[in-house]
Parts: C-alpha cells; structure tokens; sequence
C-alpha cells in the first residue's frame, strides 16, 4: 500500500505529498521511491524501439561518442537527445567526460537518470574520463540545499560504482547517511554493459569479450503509451520484433497505467513470442500496473521481471 499510495501521489505530480510519504517510507523500510517525470515525456512517440543489436567477439564495432561540454547543466539534454538518437543506429555508445568542469542540480539529474537508463538496459554504454566528476560532485554536495541535493548524492555513489571504487562508495554512504539520515544505496557492482576507462578503474572483460562467438539478438522497447491506441502500437511493434529474437526488453518505466485490454492482449503476445523461443522480460512496473499484472498470470511467463 505504501508504494501505491507514493505511486499515486506521482501520477499526480504532487512532489509535496510525495516527499512527505517517502520520508515515512524511508524511515519505515529503509529505502525510497523514485520520483519519474511522467509529465516530461507526454510529447515523446509512444514507444522507442532499439534495433537488434548482434553481440560477438568477432565483430568490428565503431561506437559513437558523446563528448559532453565545460560546464553540465540544463543545456546538456540536446547532447543526451544525441545519444538516444544514435542509440539506435550503433551498438555501442560512448559519454565523454573529458572537457567537464563544472556540474549544478539540473546536469547531474540528467546524467543521473541516463545512467540509471542504462543500468537497467542492455544496451552498451563507455563512460570515458569520468572520475574527475567525483570530485566536482563532492563540492556539489557541500554547497546545495537539502531538499535539492539528494541526485547530487546517488549520482556520486553511482560513479563510485561504476568504477568498482567499494572504499570511496562506502565513505561517502556514511556522508549521505549523516546529511539525510536516511540508508543509503546498498552496493551493486558495475553490470556488464557498462564499461569506465579511465584512471583507478578495475577493468574486466566487455560483454563481447566474454561472449565468445555465439551471436545473441535482443531488443529493447521504452514505452510512453497513454491510451489504448497508443499501446496498439506499442503491441504491434513488439510482436514484430520480438520473432526470431531470443529476447525482447520492455521498459515500463514511463507507464501510469494500462488498460486491462492491453494487458490481455500483452499476455497473449508474451505467450506466443514464448513459443516461438522468445523470451520476454518486463522491468520498471509501478505498483498500480503490477497489480494488474499480477492479477492476469503475466509475471509468471516472463524470463524477467521487476517491479519499482
């Protein structure tokens, strides 16, 4: 009930209730809930498909890179728009942070949300020269309110992260702990997908490398559907690329909610992609939709599924 209730109070876009929720919830259960900006994608298409994206150890890739400006803040969302644009064309992105400077509230939510994106992707990404962040970011931590600050932090404990740097993560969880007081992110080690070059990074095997010559095709599909119409095609994009993949990703990351037609209908595509050898995996549900879910058999024919 509680997630609902936060989940309820998001749909709504009332940050002052949903703070005050996720204080108790925080307090009671020792994590948070996320705060989506739902209203920021209502003029995005109602889904983004990935192509397939072939991995091997034999294949030559060439990834684009991103090379992000002096200074991170507002300004940076024409880059990322780059970078999703390009997504779909190369199997492989790169964020440069070489020439970064400066970073304020707005640049680190944005790099924060793009990493978390990607976290929960497969999708490949290269973080190149990111560790002089860390720095910037603890300069960050110390000059911005409470109340605004909070991104700034897990963006500093999810480079610690990514970089498999346990001693500093755990030295700045014990900071955010005493600022917030609150528990902080447990650790997570860095997911295959993602690679950090750079100085004091411990490097290990891409997936390519350690994939060997099997060659392995998935898609990924974010949807922002609305309405019904909207999740028609959604649907029908996913029945058509899901055949003859061995797997197909849908983020549902930016749903509020789905219809219970759509979610027979989706039950009937999982069932038969299942069929056809396809496996099917559903992440980011929020509570409302899981319930759904839950209600028509769907999690139990998924190769994966997780829930905010």
């Amino acid at each position: 009930m509680w997630r609902i209730a936060l989940e309820l109070a998001l749909q709504r876009n009332d940050r002052h209730w949903f703070d005050e929720l996720n204080i108790q919830f925080a307090a009671k259960f020792s994590s948070t809930y996320e705060w989506i900006p739902y209203e920021a994608n209502v003029s995005r298409p109602a889904t983004k498909l990935m192509p397939v994206v072939e991995k091997t150890s034999s294949a030559a890739e060439s990834p684009s890179v991103i090379e992000l400006p002096g200074r991170v803040d507002a300004d940076i969302v024409k880059y990322l728009e780059q970078l999703n644009k390009l997504s779909t064309q190369f199997p492989k992105m790169t964020i440069d942070f070489s020439r970064v400077k400066s970073i304020d509230i707005i640049g680190a939510q944005v790099i924060l949300r793009v990493l978390q994106a990607y976290r929960r992707s497969s999708l490949r990404l290269e973080l190149r020269n990111i560790s002089p962040l860390r720095p910037l970011l603890r300069e960050l931590t110390n000059s911005v309110a409470k109340d605004e600050g909070d991104a700034v932090w897990m963006l500093l404990l999810m480079i610690h992260q990514l970089m498999d740097d346990q001693r500093e993560f755990e030295e700045a969880a014990i900071q955010y702990c005493i600022a917030y007081e609150l528990s902080p992110p447990s650790w997570e080690s860095r997911p295959k997908n993602i690679t950090v070059m750079g100085a004091d990074v411990v490097e290990r095997p891409t997936i390519s490398e350690e994939s060997g010559s099997q060659s392995v095709k998935s898609s990924v599909a974010i949807w922002f559907a609305d309405n019904e119409t909207e999740f028609s095609g959604c649907l029908a994009d996913m029945l058509k690329e899901g055949k003859g993949q061995a797997q197909f990703t849908i983020d549902c990351q930016y749903i509020k909610r789905i219809p219970f037609s759509v979610g027979s209908t989706l039950l009937h595509h999982v069932s038969e992609l299942k069929k056809q050898n396809t496996s099917v995996d559903i992440l980011n549900v929020n509570p409302i939709v899981e319930a759904l879910f839950k209600l028509q058999g769907l999690t139990s024919l998924l190769g994966r599924y997780t829930s905010r």
